[in-house]
């Protein structure tokens, strides 16, 4: 969840074979989620992933690609916080995150953020985030988010640049217990390109195997089966790859499998 403030090549190589586990439900397009099964009692302790900067869109609307950790409301401690995200976002258009931005439709930029617009509290109200990193197309980024006491710190890191930006934010304990991944469109922004996320890693407090295959996912999205490790306290995804709507103006470009 990001807010855009405004009036209402090169690409990854990636072969993949898709397997979707029963009972997977499709949702909107364009989103991933995973969950822990027990929402009371089990937090995410730490995510990262690295997300391919597609070609540039078309100059309209806005766009933000993201990785993002989000409370149950059965979360421990969900209020008086309620629901925010915490997310590093690429993004493609104007946007209410603070920092010095360039021009809409420019280049991509990416800044590690947090966005609540539920909460009542100073400091966790609003759009909040450190850097911005201008990045372009073909670079990986690798974004990482794991918690410290009450404390989580996000990281992201250009592979191609070895530029990094970050940002801590303090949620006064409350539990994160959903990892989405997610296209993000405002005010009629398209996207051409499939969003690719490779080799991911989420981690919990505490085993939840089941919690390895999506709750839910996009109409057209796929994903890679997802690795078990730690006991039950680990899963690694391979690739996930989102895909707009209607608005793709070429061919599917990826299948998720063995990254090289």
């Amino acid at each position: 969840m990001i807010t855009a403030n405004e009036d209402s090549s090169q690409t990854a190589r990636l072969v993949v074979n898709v397997t979707s586990p029963p009972q997977v439900t499709s949702t909107k397009y364009g989103r991933e989620l995973f969950a822990a099964h027990d929402l009371s009692q089990t937090k995410i302790t730490s995510l990262i992933t690295h997300l391919t900067v597609p070609e540039k869109p078309l100059a309209q609307g806005t766009l933000f690609l993201w990785p993002g950790l989000q409370p149950s409301p059965r979360s421990a401690n969900f209020n008086p916080i309620g629901n925010g995200v915490l997310q590093p976002v690429l993004s493609w258009g104007r946007s209410c995150v603070p920092g010095n931005k360039p021009s809409a439709y420019s280049t991509w930029w990416v800044s590690a953020a947090y966005v609540n617009l539920t909460a009542k509290e100073a400091g966790i109200k609003g759009c909040h985030g450190g850097p911005i990193m201008l990045v372009s197309p073909g670079d990986v980024l690798e974004m990482a988010m794991s918690l410290d006491g009450d404390i989580w710190h996000q990281t992201v890191k250009d592979l191609n640049t070895q530029q990094r930006v970050a940002f801590d934010m303090r949620l006064q304990g409350q539990d994160q217990n959903y990892a989405l991944f997610e296209i993000e469109r405002w005010n009629r922004a398209a996207i051409s390109s499939d969003v690719v996320f490779t080799d991911t890693t989420i981690s919990w407090s505490d085993p939840q195997p089941m919690a390895c295959s999506p709750r839910s996912i996009g109409v057209s999205d796929e994903y890679s089966p997802g690795i078990v490790t730690n006991g039950g306290r680990q899963c690694t995804i391979k690739g996930i790859i989102l895909r707009a709507k209607a608005e793709r103006l070429g061919p599917k470009r990826y299948a998720v499998g063995n990254v090289r």
